[in-house]
């Protein structure tokens, strides 16, 4: 089983409900991306920080590389002891740490955020015009939400070009189910 980024974009698409739902039982979070949104401040006041995400699994902290960081929202640079950092891992109690740069990808959930579908002949750019009237729901084989529910192709290829997120939501359960088979 993948344990998805929960501080990347394709980990935030969904919400901890989604993950769950999936069947997730553990997600990942950098720290160093916590420092610059929410940021020190605000996490200082979160214990335990699932409780910020409604996270009720294994929450695996990575503490890897966040004595200096530089702000990718307006380039200020950061900087804390180890003091504070132990101080905030305290607070925040994730059930594990790690020291290592561990990269958590989800294959699924970056296709999907690119407009990537999987189906059973292998993936298909949703963003394909040929999708605009295919009117057959994403997979005739999967149980995932978007599947149950009965949505299309045409109908979520219209979402990706006027509402992207929304899309991209129904993509990365839909790929992420279809992987975990």
């Amino acid at each position: 089983m993948i344990i998805p980024n929960i501080t990347t974009a394709s980990g935030m698409i969904l919400t901890m409900q989604d993950w769950r739902s999936l069947g997730v039982e553990e997600v990942y979070a950098d720290l160093a991306a916590l420092l610059t949104k929410p940021g020190y401040d605000v996490l200082k006041q979160l214990s335990p920080l699932k409780r910020y995400w409604g996270w009720q699994g294994k929450l695996t902290l990575n503490i890897n590389q966040v004595h200096k960081i530089r702000s990718p929202f307006n380039g200020e640079k950061l900087r804390f002891s180890d003091a504070e950092i132990d101080a905030l891992v305290a607070i925040l109690k994730p059930d594990a740490i790690t020291h290592e740069e561990v990269v958590r990808t989800n294959p699924a959930a970056e296709d999907a955020i690119a407009g990537l579908l999987y189906i059973n002949e292998g993936k298909v750019s949703l963003q394909d015009t040929i999708f605009e009237k295919d009117f057959r729901v994403l997979d005739d084989n999967c149980v995932c939400e978007a599947c149950s529910q009965g949505l299309t192709r045409a109908y979520l290829h219209h979402l990706y070009q006027a509402t992207p997120l929304l899309c991209k939501r129904w993509l990365v359960m839909h790929n992420y189910a279809r992987s975990s088979d």
